[in-house]
C-alpha cells in the first residue's frame, strides 16, 4: 500500500484539498507472473469486503483525533479497494487503488493521516457460525 497521491504538507483551515488523496496497491512481481505472457490472464486477489478508512491523529500519531471528533475531519474518509484492469509495463503494478476526495481538515493544528485497511469479510470467516 501506498499514498500515490498524498496531502499536501499545509492546508488551510476549513478548505476543501485540492486534490483528492489516492492510496494504491501494488501486485507482486512473483516468477510465476512474470512467465505469464498474456496480462489478462493474470489474476487479481479477491479484493471484495476490501475497505480503506482514513482517520486524524495527532502529529506524532499517538492519539486518534477524528474519530472521536466527527467534525474536525470531514469529506469522504472509507472508500471501497477498486481493481485496476488494465494492462501495466511495470514490475510490481498497482492492482487497486481507494480515492478520497472533497477532505476537509476544520481546525488549525499539527495532524496525520492515518490509513487502515478494513477486510470486513475477514472477521465472519475467523468466527465460528452461530
Amino acid at each position: 500500500m501506498e499514498l500515490a497521491v498524498a496531502p499536501p504538507p499545509r492546508v488551510a483551515v476549513g478548505v476543501r484539498l485540492c486534490t483528492p488523496l489516492v492510496v494504491t496497491f501494488k501486485g507482486s512481481s512473483t516468477a510465476k507472473d512474470q512467465r505469464q505472457e498474456d496480462p489478462k490472464e493474470r489474476t487479481l486477489p479477491d479484493l471484495s469486503g476490501i475497505w480503506v478508512y482514513l482517520s486524524l491523529t495527532t502529529a506524532d500519531m499517538e492519539k486518534s483525533l477524528a474519530p472521536p471528533r466527527e467534525n474536525l475531519f470531514c469529506g469522504k474518509r472509507a472508500d471501497s479497494v477498486h481493481p485496476v484492469y488494465h494492462e501495466q509495463e511495470v514490475d510490481r503494478p498497482t492492482i487497486a487503488y481507494a480515492i478520497f476526495p472533497d477532505l476537509v481538515i476544520k481546525e488549525p493544528g499539527s495532524y496525520r493521516v492515518r490509513v487502515s485497511i478494513i477486510d470486513m469479510n475477514g472477521y465472519a470467516l475467523a468466527r465460528p457460525p452461530i
